[in-house]
């Protein structure tokens, strides 16, 4: 799958701009709900995280008990990840194409990760592919940007420049409906917003 120049752009932005990105915007403990909603639908398995970024929630996912490989576009962030959790498999891979066979995760986890994919109806073919290496009735959580249409952003960081990244948004029944499109059944949503910035979506979903 050939990427458009608007996600080479993003991921550019975070491979010359890992550390401050992620020392600005990486929270822990910031999905700890909602990792703990997702132990409930999924007690024990193999997960799979698309996006792993900064290494913010591998430790939190594995101290729930799950199984853990990352997965992240960005070959600094991959490199990053193993550097910190030099025991835990990390790869460098766009959505598109996975390389992994089918079925093989119990779950996934991908936290403002989709909202890079565009233009916006090439979601349909991550949301495919994600669903191609779960295994039937695997659970998830994801996020994505709550709004409408798309922006290709500054991105104006506190230490000053213009980082551009390409935002993708959707309103909450937007989202529903393409994952219903795409086999994936949403137990529950709602929206998380900590400022004007983070002003998040959150879906838990099962594979049907």
């Amino acid at each position: 799958m050939n990427l458009s120049p608007e996600e080479i752009k993003t991921i550019k932005t975070y491979d010359d701009h890992y550390d401050a990105i992620y020392q600005q915007r990486n929270t822990d403990g910031y999905w700890k709900a909602e990792a703990d909603e997702l132990k409930k639908h999924l007690p024990s398995g193999k997960i799979i995280e698309f996006g792993c970024g900064g290494g913010r929630d591998v430790r939190m996912l594995l101290d729930l008990g799950y199984e853990y490989i990352g997965t992240d576009i960005s070959k600094v962030a991959v490199e990053k990840c193993k550097a910190k959790f030099p025991n835990q498999e990390f790869i460098s891979t766009d959505l598109y194409s996975l390389p992994f066979e089918d079925g093989s995760f119990d779950g996934f986890w991908t936290m403002v990760t989709l909202m890079h994919i565009y233009p916006r109806q090439k979601i349909n073919l991550a949301l495919a592919e994600i669903k191609r290496v779960l295994h039937p009735e695997a659970y998830g959580c994801l996020s994505i940007k709550n709004g409408e249409g798309e922006t290709l952003h500054p991105d104006v960081l506190k230490q000053g420049g213009e980082r551009p990244r390409m935002f993708t948004l959707w309103t909450e029944k937007q989202f529903a409906d393409v994952l219903a499109k795409n086999g994936f059944e949403v137990l529950k949503s709602y929206g998380k917003t900590a400022n004007s910035w983070s002003d998040w979506l959150v879906y838990f979903v099962k594979v049907r």
